[in-house]
């Protein structure tokens, strides 16, 4: 069993409050790195807490916690997108809290193997899963145009481009495999700003959220939050930079009815679906003067927090958020393979009328000649066609009366030896060749 190191997770005082936990409920810690707020909502209640994290080290700190709260905690090793799934899997429908702690963790980040710090050298990986493509992967095998989108995107970068293409004349004599390498790259081309943040932070944060599609992972996590969650349930979204945070802020107003509604001028929208959240604080909460003097890494952390509230529409949204998304893939492979069949049927009838076509021509001659033969024979009673006939196809002519005479007259004087062997045939044979 791995010991574990005593850890305090940014805003805890926060996160608690938010969730507010009580004896016999259920609270998922979906990000569970290192069982901070686990081991805090195991302490003040008697509860029972599932952990879910997608990096396998952290079923280790896992099984120290479940040996202390032995039929309280477990923690199960995949993504907190799939957490409906995963609870599932193990029985669990409803549940009464969700701790959303988002980006990487202290231990990935003082791990210099993980590849996610640029201020201690490292193999450039930053994936939290042992799977998927590695951030070095990433570096020199896109194009420049799709690094300086990434960076820009995810890092909120405006040097985007620039860096990129440092990265990919870099590349051009060897790969880039090692964040030291990396980082020293990144801080050659963007100048240190006055707040003293390192110039290579932004570019790392952008390779780890494209790494492990953290954006998406989000999406996923909060949509299976709203159906997991029964009435009264809480959620706490703990985020570290503008994008998470925009997205959860965003995702929560939309659900709470609180988002700005359009202006009055515009064309009427479709009804809106009934708020499944109430927001639990107006603004965004951050952490304490106190907290971030001696956590300098809480600094940047925002949280967000809202209360499940009793829907009639669940089942639909669970319908629209699980199975439209399916649904249109599937129609849209439908409608491919269904304008496939179609050129497929539509070349095979052009060719059977083309065959068609072929037939009829071919009738056509054969109905033609049969009049001409049915033209000729009507003549065959006729003697003088009968005389045309013969000389045009069998090279014959005919004879009159004056060359009718017995075989022995009209044959040429033939040799005593052979005399005995004419007859009337080949008379008659030698005779036509004569008048020829």
């Amino acid at each position: 069993m791995a010991s574990r190191t005593p850890h305090t997770p940014v805003m805890l005082n926060e996160v608690m409050e938010a969730l507010s936990p009580r004896d016999g409920a259920i609270y998922v810690d979906a990000t569970f790195g290192a069982g901070g707020y686990a081991e805090a909502l195991l302490e003040a209640v008697d509860c029972t807490v599932w952990g879910i994290d997608r990096d396998p080290r952290a079923l280790a700190i896992g099984a120290d916690l479940e040996s202390r709260f032995r039929g309280r905690v477990t923690v199960l090793n995949g993504r907190f997108g799939d957490m409906v799934r995963l609870l599932s899997e193990v029985g669990v429908e409803r549940i009464d809290g969700i701790a959303l702690d988002l980006g990487v963790s202290s231990m990935q980040l003082d791990d210099p193997e993980r590849g996610f710090s640029f201020r201690a050298d490292g193999p450039l990986d930053m994936r939290m899963a042992s799977s998927g493509m590695t951030a070095a992967e990433a570096v020199n095998r896109l194009t420049e145009k799709e690094l300086a989108d990434i960076i820009f995107r995810y890092g909120e970068e405006r040097r985007s481009r620039r860096i990129a293409r440092a990265i990919v004349e870099s590349r051009r004599d060897s790969p880039i495999t090692r964040t030291g390498k990396l980082a020293e790259l990144v801080r050659r081309v963007v100048v240190k700003s006055k707040d003293g943040i390192d110039p290579a932070t932004r570019t790392f944060q952008a390779l780890r959220i494209y790494v492990n599609d953290e954006m998406g992972e989000l999406e996923r996590g909060l949509n299976a939050a709203e159906i997991l969650l029964r009435p009264g349930g809480r959620l706490s979204v703990v985020s570290f930079h503008s994008l998470e945070d925009r997205q959860a802020k965003e995702f929560l107003q939309g659900r709470s009815g609180t988002a700005a509604k359009p202006s009055r001028h515009l064309s009427p929208q479709t009804a809106e679906a009934a708020p499944t959240f109430k927001l639990l604080h107006r603004r965004v909460v951050k952490p304490t003067a106190a907290e971030t003097e001696a956590n300098p890494r809480a600094r940047s952390a925002r949280m967000r927090a809202a209360a499940r509230i009793e829907t009639p529409d669940l089942a639909y949204r669970f319908f629209v958020d699980q199975m439209i998304r399916p649904a249109t893939l599937l129609i849209v492979l439908l409608a491919v393979l269904l304008s496939l069949t179609l050129f497929t049927v539509k070349y095979q009838v052009q060719d059977m009328e083309d065959q068609l076509l072929g037939l009829n021509r071919s009738i056509t001659d054969d109905r033609q000649a049969i009049h001409v033969l049915k033209a000729e024979w009507s003549y065959f009673n006729e003697p003088r066609r009968l005389k045309i006939l013969a000389e045009r196809y069998l090279g014959m002519t005919a004879i009159d009366s004056r060359q009718v005479g017995t075989a022995r007259e009209m044959l040429p004087p033939i040799h005593q030896d052979n005399a005995e062997t004419v007859t009337p045939l080949t008379a008659s044979v030698v005779i036509q060749e004569q008048h020829r």
